[in-house]
């Protein structure tokens, strides 16, 4: 991505020491052109682009020789080269792997635990990503971290690691929903995780018995069953 075509993206200056008809500007012309077509100068000095620019697709400079020939008779021409340098821009908005997450965590998973990895791409090149809790996380049960990777073809790319930040407690909540927002200092994108706490048999039955100094009394009329 990057500028349009039909922009604007400078002007070439050119004088004429002559007075009257000669000293005016009729035209420019492009004489060489490394950048292959991208950039016209019009007869105003207009340097225009032609073909919409992709800094990520390689092309980062080109030059311009230009000429500019006055309204003499014969006209005369002057010749200057225009350098360009294309600069990049956060133009793409990031992307990962996965929009939604589902995962059955139990009660009695540590905190530290991972959850799951997502996988960030973006098609600027030097893309820093930041992830945020932006929902459900009031309470910390899900912990951030992005970590490089090159495991991609991706301009930038990333992990976002999602690990258990807080300890679970099916009895006191069977479920959790954290959104995440990922932004690339431009755009967002959002990752949702839904995380269905499983319950885990954690404690044994507790029997009450009677203390030795009140026993148990029984009457031997009692009947059986």
């Amino acid at each position: 991505m990057g500028a349009l075509a039909g922009t604007r993206v400078g002007t070439v200056a050119c004088t004429d020491a002559d007075a009257g008809v000669d000293g005016q500007l009729a035209r420019f012309q492009v004489l060489q052109d490394t950048s292959g077509g991208f950039f016209s100068v019009d007869d105003s000095g207009n340097v225009l682009l032609l073909q919409k620019l992709d800094y990520e697709l390689g092309f980062r400079e080109a030059s311009l020789l230009v000429l500019c020939f006055d309204g003499g008779s014969p006209s005369q021409a002057g010749t200057g080269v225009l350098s360009i340098t294309v600069t990049d821009s956060n133009d793409n908005m990031p992307t990962a792997n996965a929009s939604l997450l589902t995962l059955a965590v139990p009660e009695n998973a540590v905190v530290g635990q991972h959850l799951a990895t997502v996988l960030l791409e973006d098609q600027d090149a030097d893309t820093t990503f930041a992830a945020t809790a932006v929902v459900g996380n009031s309470n910390g049960v899900v912990a951030l971290h992005i970590a490089p990777t090159s495991s991609t073809s991706a301009p930038s790319a990333a992990l976002l690691h999602l690990s258990l930040g807080a300890s679970l407690d099916f009895e006191q909540a069977e479920s959790a929903y954290v959104a995440i927002v990922v932004s690339d200092g431009a755009s967002r994108v959002l990752v949702s995780l839904s995380i269905q706490v499983e319950d885990v048999n954690e404690f044994p039955p507790v029997i009450s018995v009677l203390p030795a100094s009140e026993p148990l009394v029984v009457s031997e009329a009692a009947e059986v069953g």
